[in-house]
């Protein structure tokens, strides 16, 4: 397992600490940036939710898999709900009576402004019966072909203290 900071091979049992409201797992050296979660923490913070999807496939690193199969969004969501709403000849109005829901929100999820909660969207999936949903894509570590170095927030820090050096004396 590396470290999502800097990137190094964890020896030993990885640390688990909350930077910005992220939590990592790093190690010994980089804990000190952030403070230790406790594990009934990291699991309060976790909750059913729908990711939308992004253009390209995303993939989740295998040891940071969620016990519950999470879902996404697919990309082009608010078209899907469009279409078949006007194939069954259905009006935003009677659309939000059916799904019992407001009818300013489905046309907001309609114009793409917001995505719906994942139980909205499945209501929507078994009224209109469509696929909103999918199954991010998780890979084990094994599999995901590592590229000649894996960018890390370590990096980011590291290319931003160069780039003030350079305007500094540059």
């Amino acid at each position: 397992m590396k470290c999502e900071i800097c990137g190094k091979e964890i020896v030993g049992q990885p640390y688990k600490i909350s930077v910005d409201g992220a939590n990592l797992l790093v190690c010994k050296s980089c804990a000190r940036f952030g403070k230790p979660v406790r594990e009934h923490e990291a699991t309060k913070t976790k909750t059913k939710s729908i990711r939308q999807a992004s253009p390209t496939t995303r993939v989740i690193p295998y040891s940071r898999r969620h016990t519950s199969h999470e879902k996404e969004l697919v990309p082009n969501y608010n078209k899907l709900i469009i279409e078949k709403r006007k194939s069954l000849g259905w009006s935003t109005e009677h659309l939000a009576k059916v799904l019992k829901e407001k009818e300013s929100w489905i046309k907001k999820i309609e114009s793409g402004k917001i995505a719906p909660p994942l139980y909205l969207a499945k209501k929507l999936e078994r009224v209109l019966g469509i696929t909103l949903l999918t199954d991010v894509l998780e890979i084990p570590p094994d599999e995901i072909e590592p590229s000649k170095k894996d960018l890390t927030i370590g990096d980011l820090i590291e290319f931003k203290e160069k780039k003030k050096t350079k305007r500094k004396y540059g």
